[in-house]
């Protein structure tokens, strides 16, 4: 027998709280800081990950944490501790 996927209904407050939380179209855009519209290209364009359940859209939030990870741009300062140089290690 199927079991209903657990839906969060509450505010982005607590699905923080929550582990495997499914969030709506909306809850996304509100979890992003973004439009629904958005949501919906960044759907259709397959920049984030979602599931279709039973004719609806939902996504995860370990998804979203991962996709605001790989969309982060890092400062000057990470990236020059990011970038190693092999010739200073050989000057010292």
């Amino acid at each position: 027998m199927f079991t209903k996927p657990s839906i969060c209904i509450k505010k982005v407050e607590f699905v923080k709280e929550q582990k495997n939380c499914l969030l709506s179209i909306k809850q996304t855009a509100e979890y992003l800081n973004v439009s629904t519209r958005m949501v919906k290209r960044y759907m259709s364009a397959r920049r984030i990950s979602f599931v279709k359940i039973f004719g609806q859209y939902r996504f995860r939030l370990e998804d979203l944490d991962k996709f605001i990870m790989d969309n982060r741009i890092l400062s000057l300062n990470e990236q020059r501790l990011k970038i190693s140089f092999p010739a200073e290690k050989i000057r010292n």
